[in-house]
Formats: C-alpha cells, sequence, structure tokens
C-alpha cells in the first residue's frame, strides 16, 4: 500500500513539473519571437499573443498555488467542486490558437482554427478554466509531437445537443495495438522515431484524469501514416454544457 502511495504522488508530482515546465518552455521561445519582430512591431499586433501568454502564466501560477495551499499533491490533477465556473470554450480555443501558433511555426506547422458562427446551445460549459486548458494545452502538445510536417486543426462543433472540441492532426499516427494504452502516465510508444528527449509520455495521462475530473468523454480515432484525432466531448444535460454525470 505504501509503495502504492509512493507510485501515486510520484506520478502527480511529475504531472505538475510536466505542465509547468512545458509554460515555461514555450513562453521561452515565444517571447524570444516577440524580441525578433516575428509577430509585428506595434502592440496591436501583438496583443492576442500576450493575453495568451498572460494567461498560461496565471495557470501555472494556480497550479503551484493549489498544490501549496491543499499541502498535498494529490490535489494537482482533481478538479474541486468549489473551483467550477461557466467556462467561455470558444474563447479559450483561440487564446489556445494564439499561445500555439507561435510554437506551431518554429515547427514548420500549420495551426488552423474552424468555428461554426452558430452553436446549438452557445459556448458556454460548466468546468475549471486552468484545469480545461491543461487538458487541451496537452493535446495541442501532442499533436505537435507526433506531425513533422503538415497541419493541425482546432475544431469546435456541435453533434447533436452536445459541445464537440476536436484536436486533428496530419502526423504518423497510432498503431492500433498502442491505443489502448497511451493514456497511461510514461507511456510512449517503441515504434516511432519523433520521441524527443525530454518528453515524458504524461500529456495524454494528464488530458485523460482532467477529462474524468470533468465526466467529460475522450474519443481517439488514428490511422497510421495519415494522422489522428481527439474529441472531448462535453454532454449538454440540465440546459448546460459539461461536467456530465459521474
Amino acid at each position: 500500500m505504501k509503495n502504492e502511495k509512493e507510485l501515486t504522488k510520484t506520478i502527480n508530482l511529475s504531472t505538475l513539473m510536466h505542465d509547468i515546465f512545458n509554460a515555461i518552455e514555450g513562453e521561452s521561445v515565444i517571447l524570444q519571437q516577440l524580441l525578433n519582430g516575428l509577430h509585428g512591431n506595434t502592440l496591436d499586433d501583438i496583443k492576442p499573443i500576450l493575453i495568451s501568454l498572460s494567461e498560461a502564466n496565471s495557470n501555472s501560477i494556480e497550479l503551484i498555488e493549489a498544490y501549496r495551499n491543499h499541502q498535498s499533491i494529490n490535489k494537482v490533477l482533481e478538479t474541486d467542486q468549489s473551483s467550477i465556473n461557466e467556462v467561455d470554450i470558444l474563447n479559450l480555443l483561440n487564446n489556445l490558437y494564439q499561445e500555439y501558433y507561435p510554437l506551431s511555426r518554429t515547427r514548420n506547422l500549420e495551426l488552423l482554427c474552424e468555428f461554426s458562427t452558430n452553436y446549438v446551445h452557445g459556448t458556454i460549459a460548466l468546468g475549471n478554466r486552468t484545469q480545461l486548458h491543461r487538458m487541451l494545452s496537452n493535446l495541442i502538445q501532442n499533436a505537435m509531437q507526433y506531425t513533422k510536417v503538415g497541419s493541425i486543426y482546432l475544431r469546435l462543433l456541435n453533434q447533436k445537443d452536445d459541445l464537440i472540441i476536436s484536436i486533428e492532426d496530419t502526423g504518423i499516427g497510432i498503431e492500433p495495438e498502442d491505443l489502448p494504452d497511451i493514456f497511461l502516465p510514461f507511456y510512449r510508444s517503441k515504434k516511432n522515431d519523433l520521441h524527443e528527449p525530454s518528453r515524458s509520455g504524461l500529456g495524454l495521462y494528464i488530458a485523460k484524469m482532467i477529462a474524468k475530473s470533468h465526466n467529460l468523454e475522450i474519443r481517439v480515432s488514428s490511422t497510421v501514416g495519415k494522422g489522428t484525432e481527439f474529441s472531448v466531448v462535453f454532454p449538454y444535460k440540465k440546459g448546460k454544457y459539461g461536467m456530465g454525470d459521474p
């Protein structure tokens, strides 16, 4: 039992460090791009990117503070009911686009948004914005990691009454035998050569655990050599999106 608790503590601490490291690494790249004038030379040019960087930085601080306040590393992937608020998913995706578009340029990838002009029940969902940002950030980072050339698509759409976030890439795809294991902590396929030494194999695990804490479903479909699509389903129940039945 003690070993199991220690393993859980190690995994949870690793997820915290994973997301903070990725945020700092990404912010450093983007700040250097801004200093080099790659995104424009006026405040109006770079303001959307600065807003996304500010949110990413605030999220990292919130994660650290949550750990310090709870004095328990076991809280880093949980969603406290008291932290649930209304989140504009369209606004969140727009901010994520501004955050990851500069990073996609460094990899010569095309990051594209495909949004509707009308949603059946709007785009407001119940959730913890910081945790949802973490979940989607890890899905986008995963797409970028396994796409050598091509595009990544961020989509927000309706399937009947439900609200769906789709993150699709034109990357290497996932072998069918790997699919059952991709959400396990520290799991990394042995059949591809695109792994970066600094990557820990925790991104999809984090995304899955945050989705679980919100009672959301993550679906995955993949074709080897063509790409992968992850879809996050926000169920529409009792007049609200998100936080489905446990």
